[in-house]
């Protein structure tokens, strides 16, 4: 477990070894990888189980979309801000 999961094991959501989290404890974690200096390098927003490809975001690929080069980290809380009241949990995957 890394320090950021550590942080906010007690408002994660595990899944399998996986933690998720509400919209509200997804921007914190993102916030907490900013003062970290760790780059944000995707978001899946899931639905019960279910990821929702088209509310997920991956910025590792060659080809996908880039964020700024802040670590993705402004880029990645603009895209969470139209996901707020959409009954979403969210995987944010971050560099260790």
């Amino acid at each position: 477990m890394d320090i950021i999961e550590d942080e906010f094991k007690d408002r994660a959501i595990i899944r399998g070894k996986t933690p998720r989290y509400e919209y509200i404890d997804a921007l914190a974690v993102m916030n907490r990888c900013k003062e970290l200096n760790r780059k944000i390098l995707g978001i899946d927003a899931e639905h019960r189980t279910q990821p929702v490809m088209e509310h997920s975001i991956d910025y590792s690929l060659p080809t996908s979309p880039k964020g700024s080069d802040d670590g993705n980290w402004s880029d990645a809380i603009k895209f969470m801000r139209d996901k707020a009241n959409k009954g979403f949990v969210f995987e944010i995957v971050y560099e260790n």
